[in-house]
């Protein structure tokens, strides 16, 4: 599409949005890049659904505070948990009223008897709800409820105890997550009584800050406020949430002031709206983390000293200035920034890991925090295009440095925009290996890596780590094959880049190294069965838990499966599973502070970066909080004067 013919078709889109059904007087406008699959979070895994419903509509009986994955009371005001750690028992909120609909009108609060009929419906194959709309309950089962509960009951109308086959301390941050919505078992035995029980997805009815009005004639989700909601009736009169697919048009509504917040677009479009005086980003960590493991049964990365010397080597900077711009963060250790315990240090000796510039957590209160101009990446050698997108520890290099806050716009008296924008940088400054110098005016780039070495580069001086440990291991010469997904990840958008980038830092200290991305069919196949020597791999917390990460990527039991260091510590896997059990939360905190401290010394993979979200919003929407989790939260928002 030329320029004129996307203009034109900018300012349809935009006259839609404008000639669409009026909405309530303080109406939030959000601008997703992709349609909701269904209205109902327990059946689907699509964030577009998630975002939609699970943070107007629905709520579970606990919480994420905003913009963290620090757990709070939602629909039960408190909990209980037995000595043997197996049995949860929560104590509902007396005054949670459900919302009223054309449809129904409900004759009591929330009771007992909901969250054993919410729940229920994914656990029991007799529950009469449970086959409608298809009966997959993905995230329920992925997340192994089925196996985990052993019973739900009503205790009395406001305690509902849960008895689990096992302890486990992460039950509190999973009931919060969009899947565990406590949805009105009046309504569904109503529907049931009438014979259309097949209403109760597509209208759905929750306990939330927003009720659903169902769709506009440009198919635009609208919400009302709930005036009734338990934690006080939301600033706004209403949300609505309107599909926006293209990129740059989404950008252009949201500059002409037709959307209030838009889904992220691409880095063209977001370094336009950074000049931008009405539009401000805010930003925060989210909770994909992108790291490479050691294939610790390989000799000698059998070795933990040849491990932590390969790490050593790596220029996490320039990993991070590889990627796109506004994606990723530096990984400060072996758990995300956004995670509870991240700011915990990974030993003694170590000093926590430093925050984002404030506000840390994404929380706004003038305004939320601005995304910076960002680390731009080095030319590579052979990098292709990449592929479309697919459904500490010790840190061995400096951190990348926090970058200080890009005011967007141009002030009186500045630059024009158009000079602004010449003046973002494009390239990086060259990293090691330096390439030769060259005029002040030419852009230097990373050379194409040096043909394998077959010896191991005699070290300048004293003997380097590396070199030491691999004649203590009894090896002459190293080579080592990276393997690079395929496909692309949150931490990781461009992967192909970071194994350029380990090749160039381990090819300088006389490794020899290739880089090989197998089919994306296979990948994941012949990762599990321990084939590679070095591979990149991502993962995104499910539940902002740390043992969704040291548990679930490097405990004894995922070997094979997601353990793809193939790394088993009894040290570190009788910490975490005590973690896994530990009633409060300052003892697991202090269990995962060992069990990371194992890591360090044992390094069976190296942290690279952590997903950055960024999130594009105008100057009048006050009270917006970033989610490590991605996506808008509309709780607490409002819209200025």
């Amino acid at each position: 599409m030329n320029t004129w013919r996307r203009l034109l078709a900018g300012m349809g889109a935009m006259a839609s949005l404008v000639m669409a059904e009026p909405a309530l007087a303080r109406t939030l406008v959000y601008c997703a890049d992709r349609p909701t699959e269904g209205y109902n979070p327990a059946l689907s895994t699509a964030p577009a659904t998630r975002d939609a419903f699970g943070r107007t509509v629905f709520e579970g009986l606990t919480r994420f505070r905003p913009g963290t994955t620090q757990v709070e009371p939602a629909l039960a005001e408190r909990w209980e948990v037995s000595a043997d750690g197996k049995t949860y028992t929560f104590f509902l909120r007396s005054d949670v009223a459900f919302h009223t609909t054309e449809r129904f009108r409900p004759s009591r609060p929330l009771n007992a008897e909901d969250v054993v009929w919410s729940l229920g419906r994914q656990w029991r194959d007799d529950h009469p709800y449970h086959a409608l709309s298809g009966g997959v309950y993905e995230t329920f089962a992925a997340l192994g409820l089925p196996d985990l509960l052993d019973r739900i009951e009503k205790v009395d109308d406001h305690t509902v105890r849960l008895s689990l086959t096992r302890p486990w301390a992460p039950l509190p941050a999973t009931l919060a997550l969009a899947f565990a919505a406590i949805q009105s078992a009046e309504y569904g035995q109503a529907l049931l009584k009438a014979g259309s029980p097949d209403v109760f997805d597509r209208e759905p009815v929750g306990t939330g800050p927003f009720v659903f009005r169902g769709t506009t004639r440009d198919d635009a989700l609208r919400f009302e406020a709930h005036e009734a909601y338990w934690d006080g009736r939301p600033p706004l009169d209403g949300v609505m949430i309107r599909v926006i697919p293209d990129s740059t048009l989404r950008a252009q509504a949201l500059q002409a002031g037709t959307c209030h917040v838009i889904a992220p677009p691409a880095p063209p479009d977001m370094e336009t709206l950074l000049l931008d005086r009405s539009v401000r980003l805010a930003q925060g960590p989210g909770l994909s983390l992108g790291y490479l493991a050691f294939n610790t049964t390989k000799p000698p990365l059998n070795d933990p000293a040849v491990r932590r010397a390969l790490a050593q080597l790596v220029d996490r900077n320039a990993v991070v200035a590889s990627q796109p711009p506004f994606s990723v963060l530096a990984a400060t250790g072996p758990l995300p920034d956004a995670l509870w315990l991240a700011a915990a240090p990974a030993s003694p000796e170590e000093a926590a890991p430093e925050p984002l510039p404030e506000p840390a957590t994404g929380q706004t209160q003038a305004g939320p925090a601005e995304a910076a101009a960002p680390e731009p990446a080095p030319a590579l050698a052979e990098d292709p295009a990449p592929p479309p997108p697919v459904a500490n520890a010790e840190n061995p290099a400096p951190l990348a440095p926090k970058p200080a806050p890009l005011k967007p716009g141009t002030p009186q008296g500045a630059a024009s925009p158009k000079a602004m924008a010449a003046s973002l940088p494009v390239e990086a400054p060259p990293a090691s290996p330096p390439s030769p110098p060259e005029p002040a005016s030419s852009p230097k780039a990373v050379p194409p890596p040096a043909p394998p070495s077959e010896t191991i580069a005699e070290p300048e001086g004293p003997e380097t780590p590396l070199h030491a440990a691999l004649t203590k291991a009894g090896v002459q010469k190293l080579a080592l094959g990276v393997w690079v997904m395929p496909v692309q990840r949150p931490a990781f958008p461009q992967p192909r880049r970071v194994g350029e980038r380990l090749r160039a830092d381990w090819e300088a200290a006389g490794v020899s190294v290739s880089v090989e991305s197998p089919d994306w069919g296979d990948y994941l196949k012949r990762v599990r069965a321990g084939e590679p020597q070095v591979v990149l791999m991502g993962w995104t917390g499910d539940n902002g838990d740390p043992d969704n990460f040291l548990g679930v990527l490097l405990g004894c039991e995922a070997v094979g499966s997601t353990n793809v260091a193939r790394w088993c510590d009894k040290t570190f896997d009788d910490l975490v599973r005590k973690a896994r059990i530990a009633g409060s939360d300052t003892e697991r905190a202090r269990l995962y502070r060992d069990a990371m401290a194992v890591v360090a010394d044992q390094m069976p993979w190296l942290p690279l970066t952590q997903s950055l979200i960024v999130q594009p919003i105008r100057r009048s929407v006050t009270g917006w909080t970033v989610s490590p989790f991605g996506g808008p939260t509309f709780t607490g928002v409002d819209l200025a004067p």
